[in-house]
């Protein structure tokens, strides 16, 4: 089995489930990070080069970093930025503009779907609970989901991209 038809098995159910959260709790969940970067750490041996692994766990870590410097100064979601660090080493080197691109997309495509969703009384009666509903904010946990399931999705059935 593949490295990527392998994340992407794995990463199906962490995907739907900050996915859900996010537009109900506006809310990440702590152990769910944690636990995506837990699972890489053995997952990742078994199926990566080492050196592709370590450099997988570094840019991880530079991502967390810079991300939370930007959560401190509001700028992101500290939850947002511990699930973008988590699903990082997840994705290969090569890929990372990929992804950007796509996560640049998905967040317009979300962002439009939500508002016209939240703005249909029909749907907010299936999930009136949901806080994305009223929040000012928007659930960026959906639209990462939704571009990280595209990404891995594409991946494990396609492979590589080819940009540019």
């Amino acid at each position: 089995m593949s490295a990527d038809w392998t994340f992407f098995v794995v990463l199906l159910p962490f995907l739907f489930t900050a996915a859900y959260t996010d537009l109900k709790f506006m809310l990440l969940k702590n152990w769910m990070n944690i636990a995506l970067f837990a699972l890489f750490l053995p997952l990742g041996l078994m199926v990566l080069p080492v050196e592709d692994f370590a450099y997988r766990l570094c840019i991880g870590l530079a991502v967390f970093v810079v991300l939370m410097l930007l959560a401190i100064f509001n700028a992101f979601g500290a939850g947002d930025a511990k699930y973008l660090a988590a699903l990082t080493p997840f994705i290969a080197p090569e890929d990372y503009s990929a992804f950007v691109f796509i996560l640049c997309y998905t967040n317009l495509i979300a962002i439009v779907l939500h508002r016209i969703a939240r703005s249909v009384a029909a749907i907010r009666n299936l999930a009136p609970d949901w806080k994305s509903w009223a929040a000012r904010k928007f659930p960026m946990g959906y639209a990462i989901s939704g571009a990280a399931l595209f990404f891995f999705s594409y991946r494990a059935l396609s492979g590589p991209f080819a940009l540019g």
